[in-house]
């Protein structure tokens, strides 16, 4: 809510509060007439009857009921409590105990459960009424749905952080070059003065090998920077999934099943061909990782017009068209501050040895770099969903098959 907004939402209900302390229901009356205007979520509160005398139809939308349902969910103070996100619970509690001891006007910011198990950010303002004792008698609520707000504000903090590593990386990607570059030059002038020597061409070669293998790491760096050179060209993302399919069956193993779902007629996508292979193979390696008892993986193919769809990632440009794939397990899933630090080079859950933290962060520079976009969801327990949006290709006509995959479908492994 703008200061402007604040400040004209505020008029109202000061004029809103004067009527009620001198008639009532000419105040009632009004309220139900402003929360039509603004199309807020409002309440009024008694507070000797400790019972609601108005509940705009605004107030309940965000948590998926109607106004006459919100007093059979919330039928009192400690109702309202336990729906509330546990991690701003004490602070809503605090903020609940203090009000109405002083007569301003405050404002909280808080988490609440929908019917659907799922949270919605809402903004309260409330103003206190008191009569002429000084006891409070009314208060007027007005409710702001924030989600979307929340949403955007967090995935703006990502993209802003994810360019300022990516700049990190690329930086220090090109110092290392430089530096590997002086190694390796001198430890060919050594192998050619000195190569003679089985022992010490032993050494020299270990060298070598260990320097090229830190060229490859900056390699990885300037991907995850969007700095890599791209071979860009219209790929069928069905075709190339289902020529990978003995692959990802070899490196999930017996005790998880791979199973393909191709959309017909899917779009040629514009994208490099082999970073393509490699991030679906990457993404394998992670599901088997965290499927140690088994489980399901799935690859789904689909076209995605992101100005028809109403479910689309935040950051995701509307007015575009996309090939999606989505890449899910039945794995371990990941915390929420897991997830949101997945993509940053050098950051693994994986015990030493076992990854380099660098895998989802080249998958990441490779789809943004192609002009696509990278999104994840990922419950604990339940598993994790990483889905490609890969940028659909527009220099052929050629029309797209109508099988999902090319020749007959392979079999799902069975566990």
């Amino acid at each position: 809510m703008s200061k402007r907004e604040t400040q004209t939402l505020s008029s109202i209900v000061d004029e809103i509060a004067e009527r009620i302390d001198v008639h009532p229901v000419d105040g009632e009356a009004l309220f139900r007439c402003a929360t039509k205007i603004t199309n807020l979520g409002c309440a009024l509160y008694d507070e000797i009857s400790g019972s609601y005398l108005y509940i705009s139809e605004q107030y309940a939308a965000p948590l998926g009921i109607s106004a006459g349902a919100y007093l059979d969910i919330y039928p009192d103070y400690a109702s309202e409590l336990r729906y509330v996100h546990e991690d701003d619970r004490a602070r809503y509690d605090a903020y609940y105990t203090e009000y109405g001891r002083q007569p301003a006007d405050t404002q909280i910011e808080y988490r609440i459960h929908t019917v659907d198990g799922e949270f919605v950010h809402l903004r309260e303002y409330m103003k206190p009424i008191f009569d002429e004792a000084g006891n409070l008698t009314h208060t007027i609520v007005i409710e702001q749905d924030i989600t979307e707000l929340k949403i955007a504000e967090g995935q703006l903090r990502q993209a802003q952080k994810m360019e300022a590593v990516g700049q990190l990386s690329a930086g220090v990607a090109h110092d290392f070059n430089n530096l590997l570059a002086v190694i390796l030059g001198n430890l060919e002038l050594i192998s050619e003065h000195f190569g003679h020597d089985s022992d010490l061409s032993e050494l020299i070669d270990g060298a070598i090998t260990a320097a090229e293998r830190g060229g490859n790491l900056t390699k990885r760096l300037l991907a995850f920077s969007r700095k890599q050179e791209l071979r860009s060209e219209p790929s069928d993302a069905n075709r190339l999934i289902r020529n990978m399919f003995d692959l990802l069956q070899t490196t999930m193993g017996e005790s998880i099943e791979v199973k393909i779902i191709g959309a017909p007629r899917l779009w040629m996508s514009q994208i490099d061909r082999a970073l393509l292979e490699s991030a679906v193979l990457n993404l394998a390696i992670n599901a088997r990782d965290a499927m140690e008892s088994g489980g399901r993986f799935l690859i789904e193919t689909t076209n995605f017009r992101s100005n028809e769809s109403k479910k689309k990632p935040m950051g995701l440009k509307s007015g575009r068209d996309y090939v999606r794939i989505a890449v899910s397990d039945t794995g371990s899933g990941m915390t929420a501050d897991v997830a949101e630090h997945a993509f940053e080079p050098l950051f693994t859950t994986k015990a030493v040895g076992k990854g380099s933290g660098l895998g989802l962060s080249m998958i990441y520079g490779f789809v943004t770099q192609s002009g696509g976009h990278v999104a994840i969801e990922s419950v604990v327990g339940r598993g994790t969903t990483i889905q490609l949006y890969l940028p659909r290709d527009t220099t052929t006509n050629a029309e797209p098959k109508a099988d999902g995959l090319a020749g007959d479908p392979p079999r799902a492994r069975s566990s």
